[in-house]
């Protein structure tokens, strides 16, 4: 009888503990790096995720309407950077977690 293959990454996290002699459970030097980079994305994500509602909240109700079109211009960019931030990181997650990309080793 065969052994079922033991998953190659963690459900949570996307730290493959199986892959070299650590035993399960046992987070090396460079998984902790691995950690504190991937956490320190999620929140620059997140923060601009929070900014981009909250200057939509200001547009919408602070603002007075003469104000905008000068606006205009200085917001778009805001988005366009601000989008490319979350994107990026939703793109290299899945890409991460499908172990298809720069996160496979």
């Amino acid at each position: 009888m065969r052994k079922p293959k033991k998953p190659q990454f963690d459900e949570f996290e996307g730290v493959n503990h199986h892959k070299d002699d650590t035993p399960p459970g046992v987070i090396t030097e460079d998984m902790y790096k691995n950690l504190v980079q991937r956490s320190n994305r999620k929140k620059m994500a997140w923060t601009a995720l929070v900014a981009c509602l909250v200057v939509v909240f200001l547009m919408m109700f602070v603002v007075k309407e003469s104000r905008i079109p000068l606006l205009s211009d200085v917001m778009t960019f805001f988005f366009l950077i601000m989008g490319s931030i979350v994107g990026t990181y939703i793109g290299f997650t899945s890409i991460g977690f499908t172990g298809k990309g720069v996160f496979k080793k």
